[in-house]
């Protein structure tokens, strides 16, 4: 499943900036769909998992 950038935002409850920050440290990555990015399903589990481990 992928979720539009919008929608990740409220799944991480965070900010642009603070997704941005991510997605250039390479920490949450996404797919281009034409000119817009979106987010596997899978992306944000490990995401999440890496977070709780710290």
């Amino acid at each position: 499943m992928l979720y539009p950038i919008n929608e990740v935002r409220i799944l991480l409850c965070c900010g642009n900036e603070f997704l941005q920050q991510l997605f250039d440290e390479g920490r949450l990555p996404y797919v281009l769909r034409g000119k817009y990015r979106y987010v596997t399903q899978n992306a944000i589990d490990n995401y999440l998992l890496s977070e709780e481990v710290k």
